[in-house]
């Protein structure tokens, strides 16, 4: 009977060590979550994101109830690290523990950015739709933004036109007749065209990329290619047309089509090259006109 009692005591005291030191170990946490994320908040700035995740992440589980901005800035980490997808469902969380018009606007801004980020444009056009803008002047240009940029990454050149000037808070109009200018010549938005590069270095080996503006590449491209045709030629006097086909035909082949590859890839980079030209001529017309006093 006596080793019974011994037995349940000992059960008892146990639990209640177990029951203790947990009390210690959340207390402890408790008194320490301001400054986890304070330390968090420092790692931020620091542009430590990665460990910042984590104390975002602890503060998190400890947390006494769901804290939206912890969930807020776990997103702005995952964002800073190009993890769009993680930025994504962390705003989400905090979208559905806020209430706050103002935070609420941010969030869809931030999940518009990765969607942006990840060439999602509808779903990021769809985001951008939904933000009632109210009375606020700043967010009804941010929104004409957003869409303007969002547009023109679709290629929609003439509807992004109009939401950059609707943009700009310019009385002068000075800055919105700018902007009209820069969308005026179509062509420069369609050229150079890769298929059109393409075809062109199939009928004349370097012309794709002589079309694109790269004339180093073009001189290579042709000799290199036109080097081959004339020793395939020679060999075909000289020797069995099979001997030239089986001597000659692979590398010409692989540069030829070599050369129709990389006039495409020239055409995307330089077409690319040029719109973000005109991308960064717009946006500095708008932040002109946001520093004017």
């Amino acid at each position: 009977m006596q080793d019974t009692d011994l037995q349940i005591r000992k059960h008892i005291m146990k639990h209640l060590i177990f029951f203790y030191f947990f009390l210690h170990i959340f207390n402890v946490n408790a008194q320490n979550f301001d400054e986890t994320i304070f330390l968090a908040d420092k790692l931020f700035q620091n542009k430590d994101y990665f460990n910042s995740i984590d104390l975002y992440k602890r503060a998190i589980f400890f947390s006494e109830k769901p804290n939206n901005q912890l969930y807020y800035k776990t997103g702005n980490c995952y964002f800073m690290l190009s993890k769009f997808e993680k930025a994504i469902n962390s705003y989400d969380s905090a979208i559905q523990l806020s209430k706050n018009k103002i935070l609420l606007t941010d969030l869809a801004f931030k999940k518009a950015d990765c969607f942006i980020f990840l060439k999602e444009y509808s779903l990021a056009e769809n985001i951008i739709y939904s933000i009632n803008t109210g009375n606020s002047t700043h967010t009804k240009n941010k929104k004409n933004f957003y869409l303007a940029v969002i547009n023109y990454a679709k290629t929609n050149y003439d509807k992004a036109e109009l939401f950059f000037i609707d943009a700009i808070n310019d009385t002068s109009k000075t800055a919105k007749n700018q902007i009209h200018k820069l969308f005026i010549n179509k062509k420069y938005f369609k050229t150079p065209d890769p298929k059109i590069a393409g075809i062109l270095s199939l009928i004349i080996p370097g012309a794709g990329q002589l079309y694109s503006g790269d004339y180093k590449n073009a001189i290579n491209s042709f000799l290199l290619t036109g080097i081959f045709v004339a020793i395939g030629a020679d060999m075909l006097i000289r020797f069995a047309w099979y001997d030239s086909l089986i001597s000659i035909f692979p590398w010409f082949y692989r540069y030829y089509g070599g050369g129709y590859n990389n006039a495409i890839n020239i055409a995307n980079d330089r077409k690319t090259e040029k719109l973000n030209k005109r991308l960064n001529e717009i946006i500095e017309i708008i932040e002109k006109t946001e520093n004017k006093p």
